[in-house]
């Protein structure tokens, strides 16, 4: 039987608690529970912790290993913000690079990240990674292909009766845009209408489940393959032509037949400690019919 592997990729340090980080991805923010919001949970709830009740948000910030910079990040989606070394974040900025050294606030609560060794240079983690090397990953097709036909290429692809999205991050967040923050993809203003959050939902791909997964963040939930799923559940993991529903939106989810690049494992190092990751670049195309 295949042992299973488990990764800490790092700890938040605080003077009351210390939280260690076993996903590519945590949410901070507090637990809450009402007729309005049903039940929301999270990964570290900042009030049991002494935070301020009403500085902190149900889905506050969200820190996640960025695969694309090899460090780590926060994401600000709390309407109070947070501050990084005194400077206040708000909600739409980029994801801010996080150092060991940079000193958290969020509602009253100070900590820091703690990286740890994040993989061992013996494991060779396959994931999906050639469309995030800019134009080296580029350089690298068309030497192996001669051309790439303009094809559209992604890690997935979200299809509807009006739109079509390639993923090309790891991660993507869907809802609707406002004057303090935008979204990947705009729900409301393809049809979705009245019931979807600023930040509803985030599809992104799971390197410890090493798969596609569905993160749930707006009150009013999302449905996959007729299944309801509320705010705070545990992301739901995706499928080749699941179908979605946000509000009155929906849509499949859509894996890739192949890739049309392969070329072999690259040792990268990171910026939390010596640890070494072998990837493995793959650009995606070919994708199932409905």
């Amino acid at each position: 039987m295949e042992e299973e592997l488990e990764i800490e990729y790092g700890k938040l340090v605080g003077d009351n608690f210390e939280y260690r980080i076993f996903t590519s991805s945590i949410i901070l923010g507090r637990n809450k529970s009402s007729k309005r919001y049903k039940k929301v949970k999270v990964d570290v709830d900042l009030c049991s912790l002494g935070g301020i009740k009403d500085l902190i948000s149900g889905h506050h910030a969200r820190i996640f290993y960025d695969f694309y910079r090899c460090c780590f990040a926060i994401e600000v989606l709390g309407r109070c913000g947070c501050y990084i070394d005194g400077v206040l974040h708000l909600p739409g900025d980029p994801p801010v690079k996080l150092q060991p050294n940079n000193l958290v606030k969020i509602g009253g609560i100070e900590f820091y990240l703690v990286p740890t060794l994040l993989f061992g240079s013996n494991f060779n983690f396959f994931i999906p990674f050639g469309l995030m090397m800019g134009s080296s990953a580029s350089n690298s097709m068309d030497a192996t292909n001669g051309s790439n036909n303009e094809k559209e290429v992604g890690f997935a692809k979200l299809i509807g009766d009006n739109f079509e999205y390639y993923m090309q991050t790891y991660s993507i967040r869907l809802g609707r845009n406002s004057k303090i923050s935008s979204v990947d993809i705009d729900l409301s203003s393809l049809g979705g209408g009245r019931n979807i959050s600023r930040h509803h939902a985030t599809i992104f791909y799971d390197f410890s489940r090493r798969c596609f997964a569905l993160e749930v963040l707006g009150r009013n939930g999302c449905f996959v393959d007729g299944v309801h799923h509320s705010a705070g559940c545990f992301p739901v993991q995706l499928k080749s032509k699941n179908l979605l529903k946000i509000g009155r939106k929906e849509f499949y989810f859509m894996l890739p037949l192949k890739s049309i690049l392969n070329s072999g494992p690259v040792a990268m190092g990171h910026d939390g400690g010596p640890g070494l990751v072998s990837f493995y670049f793959f650009y995606w195309v070919d994708f199932e019919n409905l």
